[in-house]
């Protein structure tokens, strides 16, 4: 799963990274939000262009249900998620029951650091670009703003 901004990396990369090899073991990408459009979308795309059936499948569905499905399936290799830390919990659980590695993006509260010798309106701009680009929904977006206590009141 991935933000709806970095889908098409996230998508691109994965899939590249499988048809590099000899696209046997086939790629399962599951995405929510508004980011399934995008993942349906670039899946079309890839059909045209030929990538083989089999070997990029967009899986849709609720987490309950697919999700609980796929992360304990015993044919699945590996996980990624960039979620909620109880999701995170729950997808940890599944796995473990077949020792599949997990790589897990939970709940990010990225810091944007402004130290005492920064240019303050550069990085006031880039906090703001930072925290509201795609609404907030970059899962490295700013999340808190930590100041020097030599500038904190400039």
């Amino acid at each position: 799963m991935g933000p709806p901004k970095q889908i098409r990396v996230l998508c691109i990369g994965e899939c590249m990274a499988e048809l590099s090899g000899d696209g046997a073991g086939g790629y399962r990408l599951g995405f929510g939000g508004d980011s399934l459009n995008t993942a349906l979308y670039m899946a079309r795309l890839m059909a045209q262009a030929g990538v083989p059936d089999g070997v990029v499948n967009i899986v849709t569905g609720g987490g309950s249900t697919v999700g609980a499905a796929l992360t304990s399936h015993p044919g699945v290799d590996l996980i990624t998620m960039t979620g909620s830390v109880p999701t995170g919990r729950r997808i940890m659980q599944a796995a473990a029951g077949n020792l599949v590695p997990v790589s897990l993006e939970l709940g990010g509260k990225a810091p944007f650091i402004v130290m005492d010798d920064a240019d303050l309106d550069q990085a006031v701009a880039a906090a703001v670009t930072s925290r509201f680009m795609n609404c907030g929904q970059v899962c490295i977006c700013a999340e808190r703003i930590l100041v020097h206590d030599r500038i904190h009141d400039a």
